[in-house]
């Protein structure tokens, strides 16, 4: 097969050469332009002699030009991933084509500055035509890293014939088509990142470059479709003006960690009624899909499974547990991933018998729909009393004085202790959050309180609480040596 991403986006620029493929920074790219752009710098990364094979870091400022050489080494068969220095050694990549710098790297890495000069010199007519090569469907093209928020992050590799399937089925999930204008809240390292821009192209659509200004693109590029996290939804509602009005044919989608209902409201009053609640993983990628008003209600909804997917919840002995009763959560989905790379045991753990178990639990209602508990190995346990964390930050989402929290625990003598860690604004009433939680959680123990600049998050917006307890567990352990 030939590489199906480039051959869509030809096909639109002879078809309607005008339409527009990017906007970015209220400029617009035409198909045309897009096509002609990605061919040239086809014909520069072909004249570097990259190795057949390789994987290949990518970590650019502009976001216009990381695509163009995404989608140039996918043209070429390269795997590639997305990823800064630092990450670079957990992508597994060989080489690293960057702007910025590239410190701390692997002995051996090749690395190639692709700065502006880089691109501005690049002409067609100074390079051979680069010649087509049949790819391998089962062949990795793309390389992404797992959630991470308890450990290190695990490489999930994407194929070709992978990538396809979950570009169709995104373009059906997400609705995206020829008159589309996608603006994606979540970074190109992500699955989500990478493979809805590319359905949007593949179905003939637009999509909408904003970095941090999601305001102005929705105000002024005429966005239909927008993923984003919790997280960043509210961080957008901070920044929107209390008077501005609904955006006029937007639809929403948060995925990537549960949304609070007091945001799912919000976000239906000031931005668009039509909001969606996606649930999946990079390993499987969307499973379900909850419509937002009927989900503000039901803490943990997400809906039901796609017409491409299949949930099932389980007991430890992978025996379907009866409707209602909490269990583990397994998927199955057209295009996951079948384990990760260069990780045997990880594999065995979290992929079994044509399953992937995320680690979440969760529960199967009436109707069919799934509702998500919290995190099998995030779970809290209070003097024999267990929560799921993601329920306590819920409940105290939206106390006055708070920007952001995350609670974790930490492990004592005979039980966990719960902590809230708080990203606060000068007017932060503790004795009020203390409240709110005691009378949200009535027989649990009052939880430490700890003030900190910023919640660890990984991009898809989950906190990263392992993270925290590792601060906390340092912080406490200094403490101890200081007073012994």
């Amino acid at each position: 097969m030939s590489n199906f991403i480039f051959r869509e986006i030809l096909f639109y620029s002879r078809l309607n050469p005008d339409a527009p493929a990017v906007i970015s920074g209220g400029k617009q790219f035409s198909y045309a332009h897009f096509a002609a752009d990605i061919e040239r710098v086809t014909r520069a990364l072909a004249a570097e002699a990259l190795p057949e094979g390789a994987r290949v870091a990518v970590n650019l400022r502009g976001a216009y030009r990381s695509w163009l050489v995404l989608m140039a080494l996918a043209r070429m068969g390269m795997t590639s991933a997305t990823a800064s220095a630092p990450d670079v050694s957990h992508v597994g990549a060989t080489i690293f084509l960057t702007d910025g710098p590239a410190t701390g790297l692997a002995p051996g890495m090749r690395v190639l500055a692709l700065s502006p000069e880089w691109f501005d010199r690049m002409t067609p007519e100074a390079l051979p035509p680069y010649r087509e090569k049949p790819q391998d469907p089962g062949a990795l093209c793309r390389v992404v890293l797992s959630s991470g928020t308890t450990g290190v992050p695990k490489r999930v590799g994407i194929t070709n014939e992978q990538l396809q399937w979950r570009c169709l089925f995104a373009a059906r999930s997400y609705e995206l088509g020829p008159t589309a204008r996608y603006l994606s809240g979540v970074g190109m390292s992500t699955v989500a990142g990478f493979v809805i821009p590319v359905a949007t192209w593949q179905s003939g659509g637009t999509v909408v470059l904003a970095g941090d200004d999601y305001g102005r693109a929705l105000r002024d590029d005429r966005v239909t479709s927008l993923l984003m996290s919790p997280t960043q939804l509210a961080q957008l509602l901070e920044r929107l003006p209390a008077d501005a009005p609904v955006v006029p044919g937007l639809t929403l989608y948060v995925g990537g960690a549960p949304l609070s209902a007091a945001l799912n409201e919000q976000a239906r009053q000031r931005l668009t009624p039509n909001l969606y609640i996606a649930y999946g993983s990079t390993e499987t990628s969307t499973a379900t899909l909850a419509y937002g008003a009927l989900a503000a209600d039901r803490p943990g909804y997400v809906g039901h499974c796609l017409t491409y997917a299949r949930v099932e919840v389980v007991d430890a002995q992978d025996n379907t547990v009866p409707t209602g009763m909490e269990g583990i959560v397994r998927v199955q989905g057209a295009g996951m991933a079948t384990g990760y790379l260069e990780d045997a045991q990880a594999t065995a753990t979290s992929f079994r018998n044509g399953w992937f178990y995320p680690g979440d639990a969760g529960r199967v209602d009436a109707t069919g729909g799934l509702q998500i508990a919290g995190r099998v190995t995030e779970v809290v346990n209070l003097g024999g009393v267990k929560i799921a964390p993601d329920v306590i930050d819920q409940a105290l989402v939206g106390c006055p004085g708070v920007i952001d929290l995350a609670a974790f625990s930490v492990p004592g003598a005979k039980t966990d202790r719960l902590w809230i860690a708080v990203v606060a604004s000068d007017g932060l009433d503790q004795a009020e959050l203390h409240r709110r939680y005691a009378e949200a959680f009535p027989k649990h123990p009052p939880p430490t309180v700890v003030r900190i600049d910023k919640i660890p998050r990984n991009e898809m917006g989950k906190a990263m609480r392992a993270r925290l307890r590792e601060l906390i567990e340092r912080e406490l352990t200094s403490r101890q040596a200081k007073t012994s």
